[in-house]
């Protein structure tokens, strides 16, 4: 993955969540499942209790490798549908909006 693809933003329907472990794997609009880690998500997804709410979710991501080269998902965002055409935009706090 060259650093132009790692930059792209992809949708993708949470496959599974482990809430209490603070991971879950993303299946992508390319095919592919990604790893995705707590800290990716915006903070009020980051506590166990939100997080068990997630299977089934849409989100916007982009890509990334961990160290051992495996895909990851950064920047997660999770999609309402009636809000699509906002996905990434930045508030006027300067936080994304969900």
């Amino acid at each position: 993955m060259d650093q132009q693809e790692s930059q792209r933003r992809l949708f993708a329907v949470v496959k599974r969540w482990e809430p209490n472990r603070g991971f879950g794997w993303l299946n992508a609009e390319d095919g592919s499942v990604y790893w995705c880690h707590a800290n990716s998500l915006p903070y009020q997804w980051r506590d166990a209790e939100a997080q068990a709410q997630l299977v089934g979710q849409s989100v916007t991501f982009t890509t990334s490798r961990d160290q051992q080269g495996r895909l990851r998902a950064s920047n997660v965002f999770v999609v309402h549908e009636d809000d699509v055409h906002l996905v990434g935009e930045i508030t006027e706090k300067g936080e994304p909006w969900i």
